[in-house]
């Protein structure tokens, strides 16, 4: 029962993993493990509190500014980076446009537009990646909570 739980939380049935650990506190409540468990199940309900940060939100912002959603997502280094890079290709087209340098503009503005499409792709993907980290904190918790060795 308490290595299903954990597998269900693996699955994101945070529900079922709660559910599955009740099981097992109502049918074996002498049992060594019962504290340990108990104290698991309020972990398992921590999850649902945890922060989260969104993807579509990271994307967003860093579409309007560069690196601002990689920020956002406590990814510093990585949004100041884009930040920069894409300020160079944006600068670096709009002087070229101002002295009416048509082709050059538009080389230096097709070199930098796969790079501001990743900046954005990239925010989402940091955002997705704390989330995960986060999750995979609590997890590491609920398994020293749950004595599990492997």
């Amino acid at each position: 029962m308490i290595a299903k739980s954990l597998v269900l939380f693996d699955e994101g049935n945070t529900p079922a993993c709660r559910e599955e650990l009740e099981r097992f506190l109502a049918s074996y409540s002498q049992d060594a493990r019962a504290k340990r468990v108990e104290e698991t199940v309020s972990l398992i309900d921590r999850h649902l509190e945890l922060p989260r940060k969104s993807p579509a939100l990271a994307g967003t912002l860093s579409a309007v500014i560069p690196g601002s959603g990689q920020v956002y997502a406590e990814h510093y280094g990585d949004g100041v980076t884009s930040f920069i890079v894409n300020g160079l290709f944006i600068a670096g087209t709009i002087v070229a446009i101002r002295q009416e340098n048509y082709p050059v503009a538009a080389i230096v503005g097709g070199i930098g537009l796969p790079f501001y499409i990743g900046n954005i792709y990239g925010a989402a993907n940091a955002a997705t990646k704390w989330n995960v980290g986060v999750k995979k904190t609590l997890r590491g918790e609920i398994v020293l909570g749950l004595d599990i060795e492997y």
